[in-house]
């Protein structure tokens, strides 16, 4: 984790940070670059490259967001770093793909069942109601597949559709996470994995 830490954070001194902020969604100064994973946003100091959380009154953002004195996970590091370096701009097509129509996605799909769809549908199969809900701190907004669903942006430019499908006597729950078409232009396929892996366990922590 350490070594793509350091790879991440070398590719991120050698490109041109306004243009990576435009194509990026995030907000640049002089010091630092801001950016949203996950309804958190994190400050990028610079030049030093050190990410910190950045702490919200309980008047502008739900109270339990983390306090600045809490160090950033190195995994949050690095895929955040992955896509501010990766983010090549491109609008947003909605149109909604399966992973496994992303590249790679069909070798990555046992690994992306096991560790999205299963969590999700353990707590969520039976009680597709309490998605909505559990979406809130993530700002998710509903949509209106299966028999719940949500739209939760990520990043600025990553948003990520999570389906629930009650079942029936015949038919157990099911899910699915569609994305963007667009997707593949600002996160790697293992990443993507680790990015819905996130969102599954804020949204089973709210659920």
């Amino acid at each position: 984790m350490d070594s793509a830490l350091k790879l991440a954070i070398e590719e991120f001194k050698g490109i041109d940070l306004r243009n990576i902020s435009q194509r990026s969604g995030a907000t640049l100064n002089k010091e630092r670059i801001k950016i949203d994973y996950l309804n958190q946003e994190y400050s990028i100091h610079l030049p030093e490259v050190e990410i910190s959380y950045i702490n919200f009154s309980e008047d502008i953002r739900p109270p339990h967001y983390i306090d600045n004195d809490k160090e950033v996970s190195s995994r949050e590091k690095i895929i955040i770093l992955h896509y501010l370096n990766r983010s090549k701009g491109t609008p947003l097509s909605d149109k909604l793909i399966d992973f496994r129509e992303i590249p790679g996605g069909n070798l990555y799909y046992s690994v992306f069942e096991n560790r999205v769809h299963k969590p999700f549908l353990k707590v969520f199969g039976k009680r597709p109601s309490l998605l909505l809900e559990a979406s809130f701190t993530l700002k998710g907004t509903k949509t209106d597949f299966g028999d719940s669903s949500v739209r939760i942006l990520v990043f600025p430019k990553v948003p990520i559709t999570f389906i629930i499908y009650r079942g029936d006597e015949e038919f157990p729950p099911a899910c699915k996470v569609l994305f963007d078409s667009s997707i593949g232009d600002y996160l790697t396929t293992e990443d993507i994995v680790f990015v819905c892996e996130d969102a599954v366990g804020k949204l089973i922590k709210n659920g």
